[in-house]
């Protein structure tokens, strides 16, 4: 009888640990899912609140100087809708959207970017990196040499072969160091503009931003997603983005 609920016993706890690794990645995953769903919309609904505030304000469709040129507007969007304000981020552009001059030709678009507080382990998507092939020095050309030198040459070259190899390594070490360096100094430098802007508050809006210019209005949504990004963790960041867009509207003043 003993040995019958021992079994059972030992049935049991290995049911268990076959099934709740996967139940926990259920529950995690289910969780994951529905919190990128939320911030999806509620970053949908935060940039259509902003295009659409800007569009009507009429004082402030001279603060984009320069047509489908990218400005910071983190502080300029009223509602977060229950995401964390100094998480999100916000570029602003004005491009041309019909023939003419009026306010109503103009369109503004507003591109939103919110980091989820997780990492995946790994990159899983980072894309492939493909394995650059190092020089090497090929065999040299031994025709013509006295049977009696060829040993002796063939000789050398292994230890010349033996030699360039190790600095190689000592190249390829000293490379990783400084790669390793340079990324610790970017991430330390984001991890403190994160706390500056958590506490002073976000930089001052429309101001260009200092990347490269995006494509037009289409890439906005892109350029926005690297002010989430921290360097260095590429791929791993949990990153959603939104757009919106609005035409430039003139409030009538009786």
């Amino acid at each position: 009888m003993q040995r019958r609920l021992a079994g059972r016993r030992g049935s049991v706890a290995v049911e268990v640990a076959l099934a709740l690794p996967v139940l926990c990645l259920l529950v995690i995953g289910g969780w994951v899912a529905g919190y990128m769903a939320f911030a999806k919309m509620a970053l949908a609904l935060a940039a259509n609140r902003a295009a659409r505030d800007f569009a009507a304000a009429v004082a402030l469709h001279d603060r984009l100087g320069v047509p489908d040129r990218a400005y910071r507007y983190d502080g300029g969007f009223a509602e977060s809708f229950g995401l964390p304000r100094w998480a999100v981020h916000a570029l602003i552009m004005r491009t041309q959207a019909a023939a003419g001059k009026a306010h109503s030709d103009q369109a503004v678009v507003v591109a939103m970017c919110y980091r989820l507080p997780l990492t995946l382990p790994g990159g899983l998507l980072a894309p492939p990196r493909e394995a650059e092939a190092a020089p090497y020095p090929g065999e040299p050309d031994l025709d013509g040499l006295l049977d009696r030198v060829a040993p002796e040459y063939r000789a050398l070259w292994r230890e010349v072969e033996e030699e360039y190899e190790e600095w190689e390594q000592l190249l390829r070490r000293a490379e990783e160091i400084a790669a390793r360096g340079e990324e610790m100094a970017e991430r330390a430098g984001w991890a403190a503009d994160v706390w500056r802007q958590a506490i002073e508050g976000p930089p001052p809006d429309f101001t260009p931003w200092d990347a490269p210019d995006p494509e037009g209005p289409d890439g906005l949504e892109k350029a926005a997603r690297r002010l989430c990004e921290p360097p260095g963790a590429e791929g791993r960041s949990l990153i959603v983005t939104a757009r919106a867009a609005y035409l430039l509207q003139t409030v009538f003043e009786p």
